[in-house]
């Protein structure tokens, strides 16, 4: 019996009783209680399962998912608000410069709080609200 085999039996061994795992098909198939089942993923003997997945932890996470820093958020903050390069900056990273996905949604966000600023302040200067606000009572 090769290795392979004995992953196999392995695998029917932890199963319930109305599960196989068939060798050479890569996937799990039910023998009874609903009659006779193909595998799903016939003909693909290629595929595999990790029958004991490792924890995700912040070590073993690919670079791309690490999460921002509390001290990241500062920072990544000051250098959207520079008047140019922050602007500059945060199309970069919020249209695809960046293959980190929490750097990229964060900058999504700050862009679309920026884009509700503006529109609050053309609302607001066109309604003459700005206007009676800075002129005071006389």
């Amino acid at each position: 019996m090769d290795n392979n085999s004995n992953n196999y039996q392995t695998l029917n061994k932890n199963l319930p009783p109305d599960v196989n795992f068939q060798q050479g098909y890569g996937s799990m198939i039910q023998t009874s209680n609903m009659g006779n089942m193909q595998p799903y993923n016939a003909g693909h003997p290629s595929i595999t399962y990790n029958v004991n997945p490792q924890p995700m932890t912040e070590d073993n996470l690919p670079e791309k998912f690490k999460p921002i820093s509390p001290w990241g958020f500062l920072g990544y903050n000051l250098l959207f608000s520079i008047p140019l390069i922050g602007t500059v900056m945060l199309f970069v990273y919020a249209f695809g410069g960046t293959s980190k996905v929490n750097l990229r949604n964060y900058a999504r966000s700050f862009f679309c709080i920026v884009l509700i600023q503006i529109i609050i302040a053309i609302l607001l200067i066109a309604t003459g609200a700005l206007g009676s606000l800075t002129s005071g009572s006389r």
